[in-house]
């Protein structure tokens, strides 16, 4: 899947090696803040419980920003014609 992503990235959206390079090590930062976040759900206690805040809370941001860069996608496309 990464090397899929990889000629995605480069020949889809026209980046060229370095930035999809670097958008590729960002997402492993996972191994690194994965558990950071398991040790502050763990020492996390409210009147919700403990990961529900860390669940509940980035729904609404991931979400508008989701749907912006598909208007933005589709903005795109009907102002270039490249995707269609």
């Amino acid at each position: 899947m990464i090397l899929f992503q990889l000629s995605f990235y480069t020949d889809t959206f026209g980046l060229n090696d370095a930035a999809a390079g670097t958008l590729l090590l960002m997402g492993g930062s996972g191994a690194f803040f994965d558990p950071m976040m398991g040790v502050m759900g763990i020492d996390h206690h409210t009147a919700l419980g403990k990961f529900r805040p860390w669940v509940l809370a980035p729904q609404l941001p991931v979400g508008a920003v989701m749907y912006l860069a598909i208007r933005l996608l589709l903005w795109i496309d009907r102002q270039t014609g490249v995707w269609s």
